[in-house]
């Protein structure tokens, strides 16, 4: 038995309407499987861009204002610069402190130092100061450190009765004072 070939003529309309599908079909392919993804990478660049467009303009505005800034920063380092060494500001800083609590009538017991933390910009001296004082002269005290053009500040408060009546305080108070260091 021999093989008959068979042949499929198909029209030139049949012929026309295959050749659509098979264009059509290949065009959904090449559209899934090329342009979408490259619109997505396309898209997700161009966030990219605009994330990074923004991040920009803020740090060119933060930039414009640098000669303000730094105006400002050396009008206020004139009040919170270390004049001398480490512990002619350490004694200044006790002085101030003892100035303060003579000027509201506290009674200081006891005067220590508590540590000096250094960073890049700044360096901050603490001390540990115990009293005893009457309510008012306390406020005084706090009030006279914290208004104080230096940066000094009040890190920490206990309080305690000193008698029975409860009309004179002991009190330990952590008092900070923060020099900025020159820009460089």
């Amino acid at each position: 038995m021999s093989r008959k070939q068979t042949s499929i003529v198909l029209s030139k309309r049949e012929k026309n309407i295959f050749c659509l599908m098979a264009a059509v079909i290949l065009a959904i392919f090449g559209y899934n499987f090329i342009v979408e993804p490259q619109a997505g990478k396309l898209n997700e660049l161009n966030k990219k861009i605009m994330a990074r467009e923004a991040e920009l303009e803020k740090k060119n505005r933060i930039i414009s204002r640098k000669d303000s800034i730094t105006r400002q920063y050396n009008s206020y380092i004139s009040y919170i610069k270390q004049a001398g060494s480490d512990e002619e500001e350490e004694a200044f800083f006790f002085q101030e402190v003892e100035n303060s609590a003579k000027d509201s009538r506290v009674y200081i017991a006891d005067i220590k130092p508590a540590g000096l933390k250094e960073s890049e910009y700044y360096k901050k001296y603490t001390v540990e100061v115990k009293v005893e004082t009457d309510m008012n002269s306390l406020i005084k005290f706090i009030y006279g450190l914290q208004s104080s053009p230096n940066l000094i500040r009040i890190d920490g408060l206990r309080l305690s009765a000193k008698n029975a009546s409860g009309r004179i305080l002991r009190g330990s108070l952590q008092i900070s004072k923060i020099l900025l260091l020159p820009l460089e």
